[in-house]
């Protein structure tokens, strides 16, 4: 089978990735389609997928929570063995979340699926 190349533009780049476009979670077709952020959510986030990232993502505008959509190649390649866990919730209440390590100040959830996902943001968002 041949390669498959998706293009997209993040933040006015162009970005090509290997996937199949009409399938990959890297798409945002298909990204926006299988997760939808419903209304009450979608005006606090923006789609932050970068080709460069381990995977697709979602964060809130304020920059405190990301939410990592995981398919079964990029959890493996974190080192992760448990099974896809599919979605990461990255938070941190006073600071951006993304590249945080600090345990002090990161929260971290895993979610299997994107309802339970969406239960969880909410209530940390409530916090």
């Amino acid at each position: 089978m041949a390669e498959q190349f998706l293009t997209f533009t993040h933040d006015d780049e162009l970005v090509t990735i290997n996937a199949d476009p009409d399938t990959s979670i890297w798409s945002p077709q298909v990204r926006h389609k299988i997760f939808p952020l419903p209304e009450d959510l979608a005006p606090l986030f923006i789609d932050t997928t970068y080709g460069n990232d381990v995977c697709p993502s979602y964060m809130t505008k304020n920059t405190h929570l990301v939410i990592w959509l995981h398919d079964e190649d990029t959890w493996a390649d974190m080192g992760q063995i448990d099974g896809p866990p599919q979605f990461q919730i990255h938070y941190c209440r006073t600071s951006e979340a993304y590249g945080q390590s600090d345990p002090d100040k990161i929260q971290e959830y895993l979610c299997k699926t994107w309802d339970n996902t969406l239960v969880k943001v909410r209530s940390l968002l409530e916090q």
